[in-house]
């Protein structure tokens, strides 16, 4: 009995160590609210501590508000913090009671979906095509799963001409079929679900 007692508190230790229980959501909330506000900076890759408008250097000067929402990147069950001032998405976290900022994005063509991935699409021409890629990152932002795929339009290729379309999924030609049935769980995902709110800049 004492044995399975102290296996489950070591579980449960474990769970904490892993998940930032240690800075209650509150907490957690309240420095994130704090860094918005401007007064708290947030500490970047190279361990130095920065404010909010430091992230978004190229675009904040002429900008009057910024959307941001909440979502748990790392999997550990505490929100990240998401800025979004396009083109960028930053994302900040808390790790000991700490601020720090975890990933960024930089395309205007990337959104964020509602589990935590990235659907990166672009509609371009000659001929006319869209192009995706699909990412998820692990807890350290590292990408842990991508996939490409891409929808060519054969009758955009030549003037008078029509060539059957052309599908390719991880750069390789697939029927179809094949595309709509490999994608369609990637374009299901949608974004309908994170909730954005505006702030004012500064």
């Amino acid at each position: 009995m004492k044995i399975r007692l102290f296996a489950a508190f070591l579980a449960l230790l474990l769970l904490c160590l892993s998940t930032g229980c240690g800075t209650p959501a509150s907490q957690v909330q309240a420095l994130y609210q704090q860094f918005m506000d401007g007064n708290l900076l947030a500490v970047d890759k190279d361990g130095e501590a920065k404010p909010l408008s430091a992230y978004f250097e190229w675009v904040w000067a002429d900008r009057e508000e910024y959307s941001y929402t909440y979502i748990d990147m790392t999997g550990d069950g505490v929100e990240e913090l998401c800025i979004h001032q396009s083109p960028s998405m930053c994302f900040f976290t808390v790790k000991d009671g700490e601020l720090y900022f975890w990933h960024g994005e930089y395309t205007l063509y990337t959104r964020l979906l509602n589990n935590g991935a990235f659907l990166w699409e672009r509609h371009g021409g000659a001929p006319t095509h869209i192009r995706y890629e699909y990412k998820e990152l692990d807890a350290d932002a590292k990408v842990k799963h991508s996939v490409t795929f891409a929808w060519y339009d054969g009758a955009t290729v030549e003037p008078e001409k029509t060539y059957p379309d052309t599908y390719l999924f991880d750069e390789q030609e697939v029927s179809k079929e094949e595309y709509e049935e490999r994608t369609k769980t990637y374009l299901s995902i949608g974004s309908d679900n994170l909730i954005w709110t505006e702030h004012p800049v500064g």
